[in-house]
């Protein structure tokens, strides 16, 4: 049997600011998606990781063939603070599988850092899974 789920992250690559009551202004974040393999003993297979803006367009394809993801290994994804396509909305869609029966889901999350005026931001978004599909392998 093989396994795929959907996972969407939230990123919030531009966040706003307030200033005489009103949000005038947009900085810049640079995000960071992080897919965590806790599998000890079990690659997983990254199919999808695609960056979508506030709109729903996608903007860019992290990923253009299978890619195996070994134990206990990270991929991540980054957009950088100068890339201002995603806007305040912008979310990653990522497609992973395995053929093994897996004990824990991969994790999944979206580090967010930057400067807003002279303070420093960081954010956390996790994932959350919105499909998943079995079938018989090939």
């Amino acid at each position: 049997m093989v396994l795929e789920k959907t996972v969407y992250v939230p990123v919030y690559s531009s966040i706003y600011r307030f200033h005489a009551r009103m949000y005038s202004h947009t900085d810049e974040l640079v995000a960071v998606t992080s897919i965590r393999n806790v599998e000890p003993a079990d690659s997983i297979f990254l199919l999808e990781a695609r960056y979508f803006d506030s709109n729903g367009k996608v903007v860019r394809d992290y990923v253009d063939k299978v890619y195996e993801l070994g134990p206990m290994a990270t991929a991540e994804f980054i957009v950088p603070g100068s890339d201002k396509s995603g806007g305040p909305g912008a979310n990653f869609i990522v497609r992973w599988g395995t053929t093994s029966e897996l004990t824990a889901d991969p994790i999944i999350e979206t580090i967010m850092l930057g400067q807003v005026g002279s303070a420093g931001v960081s954010l956390i978004s996790r994932g959350r899974t919105t499909k998943v599909s079995r079938r018989q392998p090939r």
